[in-house]
């Protein structure tokens, strides 16, 4: 019995998978997807490649010409495959806020509700910061009231973002100006060099 065999790269690990796709029967991914998963839906039926190991791209091509007419979406299938631009090998749009740092201007990430909120927001505006809702690179502060398990307050820690809460943002804000003069230098320094 002849089978068409190829890698398909993980979503979440750098580890390999491999579909095999005999001439009849059951299509199989060693992520214990039998006839269907991400890895089987994405390569198999819409053709992607950029999963697929390269030197492999052949044998998926072969693969998903074996495999046609052969496999059915499950109805309680949900795939959220296709929003992962970097497995699929698009582009990856940029965070807005190191959009806005690569343009000298400082960015702050502000979580709370109500008045807290609305007061951090105007006192940002006030001394020039531009706002975000949530801690992405080229946030320079995240302002939050919440503990340090938050999630939010996690994924600035790993980005290296100085957490302060709102008590403390109001001696914060006004430093804006000289921020933005040091980030002027450092892009004036890049620049030269």
């Amino acid at each position: 019995m002849h089978s068409e065999i190829f890698r398909c790269r993980s979503m979440s690990e750098e580890v390999f998978y491999h579909i095999e796709v005999p001439s009849t029967g059951h299509v199989t991914c060693s992520c214990q997807g039998t006839n269907w998963c991400s890895h089987i839906e994405a390569t198999l039926v819409f053709g992607e490649r950029a999963m697929v190991y390269p030197d492999d791209r052949a044998a998926a091509d072969r693969a998903q010409a074996l495999a046609k007419g052969r496999l059915d979406r499950p109805r309680w299938w949900k795939a959220t495959w296709q929003s992962n631009r970097r497995w699929r090998g698009l582009a990856v749009k940029e965070p807005k806020a190191l959009d806005l740092l690569r343009q000298g201007v400082p960015v702050v990430s502000l979580e709370g509700r109500g008045k807290k909120r609305t007061r951090a927001e105007e006192l940002a505006r006030r001394n020039g910061w531009e706002t975000v809702y949530a801690p992405t690179k080229g946030v320079l502060i995240h302002v939050s009231d919440a503990a340090n398990d938050d999630p939010r307050c996690k994924r600035a820690r790993e980005l290296g973002i100085a957490t302060v809460t709102h008590d403390h943002w109001p001696l914060i804000a006004p430093h804006a100006d000289a921020i933005k003069a040091k980030l002027d230098t450092l892009a004036k320094s890049e620049a030269a060099s």
